[in-house]
Order: structure tokens, then C-alpha cells, then sequence
């Protein structure tokens, strides 16, 4: 699987609104990783973005709290 990662540097956050038409490939996966508040944010919008469920996957790093 190839993923197009959507990452956090710094504080700042990656906007998908802001590079959606240059970075974001129709068929692509997405893989989110970081702090469950940016990774919850990112999902959001990657869900408004109309990307099925099934082209998200995250990798939480401690314990599993993303679906809570």
C-alpha cells in the first residue's frame, strides 16, 4: 500500500483544504499518525473531503483512544 502522509510539523498543522488540488490523489490511501487530536482533525477532514473509510488508516502510538 502507498500512503500519502499528512503530517504535523511544529504546532502547526497540515490544512488538506490548502493542498488538495496540488498533493491529494483521487485513488490514493491516507495514513495518519501524531497526537489523537490532529489525527481526529485530519480524519474530519479528510471525511469532508468525501475520502471513504476504507482510504483512511492511522497509527495510534500509545494507547487506542482515536474512536473514543
Amino acid at each position: 500500500m502507498s500512503c500519502v502522509g499528512l503530517k504535523r510539523t511544529g504546532w502547526r498543522s497540515v490544512d488538506v483544504n490548502l493542498i488538495k488540488d496540488s498533493v491529494m490523489l483521487p485513488d490514493a490511501d491516507y495514513c495518519i499518525c501524531r497526537p489523537i487530536p490532529f489525527m481526529r482533525m485530519q480524519h474530519g477532514a479528510l471525511q469532508n473531503l468525501g475520502i471513504p473509510e476504507t482510504r483512511m488508516h492511522y497509527e495510534v502510538f500509545g494507547p487506542d483512544l482515536f474512536d473514543e
